[in-house]
């Protein structure tokens, strides 16, 4: 659960839109939109590595998540936490890392079958490497009714767009639901 408060859970299970508020070198805020979705009792944010907000984030990891809802009475929930920045070998596997990934493929074979198993957005990238892809698929997921869709390219997409997943652990959670 991301709170204890129920409510609150439900509420980030629900929603899709975020306010995302970093901290420039300054101590300052600085704040934008995001999409996000839900990994288990953590929080996903996909976005270019060369946002301000990345760079911020490389600096001081706090991070305010403000969920809305879309229409009045503006209800929220805010979750305060540290961002961990995961931007190494999230697409495909390497050539270099194919030796090290057969190897690895014996001992991950129980997990992958169960992921495929149990997973509804299972990604079709390599072993390794897939964590970008499948984040990222589920703040599609989160959004698809709002106009937003999956580029036909995908994972060519999010390597021109050097996109890195902000996963989001959160440490205090509060909010007004009326």
């Amino acid at each position: 659960m991301i709170s204890d408060n129920q409510a609150f859970d439900q509420f980030v299970s629900e929603y899709r839109w975020a306010v995302l508020t970093t901290l420039r070198q300054t101590g300052s805020p600085v704040s934008s939109v995001v999409a996000y979705a839900r990994d288990g009792d953590e929080l996903v944010v996909s976005t270019q590595g060369m946002t301000f907000k990345c760079k911020t984030l490389e600096q001081d990891n706090r991070v305010n998540l403000c969920v809305i809802t879309n229409e009045e009475p503006f209800n929220f929930v805010s979750i305060e936490g540290t961002v961990t920045i995961e931007k190494e070998d999230l697409v495909r596997s390497r050539p270099e890392t194919a030796k090290v990934d057969r190897k690895m493929q014996n001992r991950k074979k129980i997990s992958l079958l169960f992921q495929a198993l149990t997973r509804e957005l299972m990604p079709t990238c390599g072993v390794s490497g897939c964590t970008l892809v499948r984040h990222t698929r589920l703040v599609f997921k989160n959004i698809e009714n709002t106009g937003f869709q999956e580029p036909e390219d995908f994972e060519g997409w999010l390597e021109s767009q050097q996109r890195v997943i902000l996963r989001i652990q959160p440490t205090r959670v509060y909010g007004v639901i009326r």
